[in-house]
């Protein structure tokens, strides 16, 4: 089994009451911060050293009545993790482990296993030593309530069990064998893992209309999941759904319109922000999400275009530029820019189609079709609506807005080509540039008929270009121009106004063209002779 490297955020439980648990930690003030959720009984610890991680401490409790469709209005604190583990939504979410200090118990006959054979073991004995790593699984119920209630005596019912049960040996795992590494599993939480199944605990349907947030979170993970496995594994088999949780969510889907925006956000930049996304759509689309959360992209559907230059309609144009991107790039914001780069596409044609029916014989299709700029403004009215900051929607409707931007420069006189490249990199950061030209290529890569190629070397190159051009010269930006106002003012004797930026603007542009040799004021006071 696989587990994440740096995991950002990491729940311990415990069978404690919230308000015990508070009184009776040893907490450094200077170090550490908190804060808690009265109700729900969670704290959550921030170390102050290191803001990268997050600690979530949350005793067992059961609970009931989802009334808003995402807490639970009754709570009941326990100490019974069987029924703490009952209101888990996955069972893949539902694993309990601690270390005890039990060193590696005195050596039996040993026998190697594979994962298919630990699986079977598990079902038929619920329980398993693996000797090679010290590690004891437990499913049984009546074990795990024995070694819950019986904690002073703990050591010894663990060391029975172990006594009596075989020693098996898995994929020769070494760990440290002065300490046992105890895994609680009441809801089969290996097996699921081992089938590559996603099921919830207990009813599916009951599940979802308790928390639809759960909804959207298992739409998230077999997509993570399966990124985690190696290619040859992926091609036997892959985290998926049964029938049942498949039906119980499509059946559901509505109930996502009562979460949180800011919950959905939270979901989103975790899907986006793994390398997946591309199939986190295709699944939205198969549970009958997506014109809940997308609409503008499910308006993309069936949505025809010129076949010379796309010979797949809107929709599949941009799932498969999604796919493109998500190989090449790994930034959430461009790829959910690049989802929304053609939602303008089907006004504009249907602007289009009107204007024909309505003048047949006087229409010229060679326009240019504006969907950037009315795109870029949808996109930015629906991410903010799904509770995107400010400074996030600026980013996506940039680089929608932009995203010819590229091939325009590439299309422009290759003179000036240097030049509108540190034009670029003036108005964007170097990643942002990068971000841009990235787009640029997935819509490259299939915006053209398959038989006749895309053509994305000039886009690759440009893309160097940028880099090189960041590395020799960093971002040159207007204040960093070798004249200023004052400089103008007092050569010119002209009354401060806009005319002193047009000229200010003019230099700069002017330097755009060599940086390194024209950035001097006597150059740019020559430069500006020819015209003043």
């Amino acid at each position: 089994m696989w587990i994440e490297k740096n995991p950002k955020d990491i729940d311990i439980t415990l069978a404690a009451n919230p308000k015990k648990v508070r009184e009776s930690m040893c907490f450094d003030e200077t170090t550490m911060s908190r804060f808690r959720t009265e109700k729900f009984g969670t704290m959550t610890i921030l170390p102050k050293w290191d803001n990268k991680y997050e600690y979530e401490l949350t005793p067992f409790r059961s609970e009931w009545n989802y009334s808003d469709v995402r807490h639970p209005d009754d709570i009941h604190w326990t100490h019974d993790l069987l029924l703490d583990s009952m209101r888990r939504d996955f069972r893949i979410n539902c694993v309990y482990m601690c270390h005890l200090p039990i060193p590696k118990q005195e050596k039996k006959q040993e026998k190697k296993i594979t994962t298919d054979e630990l699986s079977t073991i598990l079902k038929r004995e619920k329980h398993i030593y693996l000797s090679c790593s010290n590690t004891y699984i437990v499913q049984d119920h009546r074990i795990i309530k024995e070694i819950l209630y019986q904690w002073e005596n703990t050591s010894e019912t663990i060391e029975k069990y172990i006594t009596l049960s075989q020693h098996w040996v898995y994929e020769d795992i070494q760990k440290n064998k002065e300490v046992l590494t105890l895994i609680l599993d009441p809801q089969l939480w290996i097996h699921d893992m081992i089938d590559r199944r996603i099921e919830t605990v207990w009813n599916p349907k009951k599940r979802f209309e308790e928390d639809a947030l759960r909804i959207l979170r298992w739409i998230r993970f077999p997509n993570i999941l399966n990124q985690f496995l190696p290619d040859k594994e992926l091609q036997n088999a892959w985290f998926d759904f049964d029938k049942e949780t498949r039906n119980a969510l499509c059946e559901h889907a509505n109930l996502v319109s009562h979460i949180a925006k800011e919950r959905i956000h939270e979901e989103l930049v975790k899907a986006f922000s793994r390398n997946n996304p591309f199939g986190y759509i295709c699944l939205l689309d198969e549970i009958w999400l997506l014109p809940i959360l997308f609409p503008s992209v499910e308006a993309c559907k069936a949505n025809k275009q010129p076949i010379r230059y796309h010979p797949f309609d809107t929709y599949t144009h941009t799932l498969l530029t999604l796919h493109a991107l998500q190989k090449i790039n790994t930034h959430y914001l461009a790829k959910l820019a690049m989802l929304y780069h053609d939602v303008g596409k089907p006004n504009q044609y249907a602007y289009i189609k009107e204007q024909k029916e309505m003048n047949p014989n006087n229409i010229d299709m060679s326009w240019y079709i504006h969907h950037a700029d009315s795109g870029a403004e949808t996109a930015k009215k629906e991410y903010a609506a799904l509770w995107f900051s400010k400074k996030e929607c600026e980013e996506i409707f940039r680089y929608i807005k932009r995203h010819h931007r590229p091939w325009e420069i590439l299309t422009s006189n290759q003179k000036n080509r240097t030049k509108k490249i540190r034009q670029l990199l003036s108005e964007w950061w170097i990643s942002k540039t990068c971000n841009l030209i990235d787009i640029a290529i997935a819509d490259r890569l299939w915006q053209f008929n398959p038989l006749q190629g895309a053509a994305i070397q000039e886009l690759q190159d440009m893309k160097q270009k940028a880099i090189t051009l960041h590395d020799q010269e960093w971002r040159f930006t207007l204040q960093q121009l070798a004249i200023n106002w004052n400089d103008i003012v007092s050569l010119y004797n002209i009354q401060p106004g806009p005319k002193i930026w047009d000229i200010l603007r003019n230099c700069f542009d002017w330097v755009l063209g060599d940086v390194p040799s024209r950035n001097t004021k006597s150059k740019i006071i020559g430069h500006l002779k020819t015209f003043m």
